[in-house]
């Protein structure tokens, strides 16, 4: 129950910031298709995603999460560019920059996010103990009526008051 209650207290105050990523993440997705990102593939794991926006989006994740995979150029760029060189280096270029960018953001936010999730944990802790005490007496208060249908309870007695 503690958890559970930590849990729902956490996601009140960070659900914001996950439909910020969530759009923030489709949206770079769609700038890398329009500047003509490739997604780069060696080992053929995107082959069965018929759609080029959610293979980029699959790329991304996994370079979200650590698995850096180098930026190219898409077949259609690459072949429009094959006769011009310096236009090619320049996309390569702005391909990989936007690549940093990409990261670096990711890295912003996940760094913002770990900040916001242990300031809601230090702010909700105080709390939780009340709420623990709650759960524990209406555990009591469902669960002593059935025990003593199978043995007696013993009587709380007061020590201080007994010795008089």
């Amino acid at each position: 129950m503690f958890i559970l209650n930590m849990s729902v207290s956490l996601f009140r105050k960070l659900w914001h910031f996950f439909v910020f990523i969530a759009f923030a993440f489709i949206y770079l997705c769609k700038c890398e298709q329009s500047l003509g990102f490739g997604v780069h593939d060696p080992d053929h794991e995107y082959r069965d995603i018929p759609n080029a926006s959610l293979r980029l989006m699959f790329q991304d994740y996994r370079s979200a999460n650590g698995q850096k995979v180098i930026p190219s150029l898409n077949d259609k760029l690459q072949t429009d560019l094959a006769n011009a060189p310096f236009f090619f280096v320049m996309m390569l270029v702005l391909v990989t920059i936007f690549w940093v960018f990409q990261n670096l953001f990711f890295l912003y936010y996940i760094t913002h996010f770990m900040s916001a999730l242990f300031h809601g944990y230090e702010e909700t802790y105080p709390h939780m103990i009340m709420i623990s005490y709650r759960a524990k007496a209406r555990f009591n208060e469902e669960n002593f009526p059935v025990l003593n249908m199978f043995m007696r309870q013993k009587n709380f007695q007061n020590y201080l008051l007994r010795y008089r």
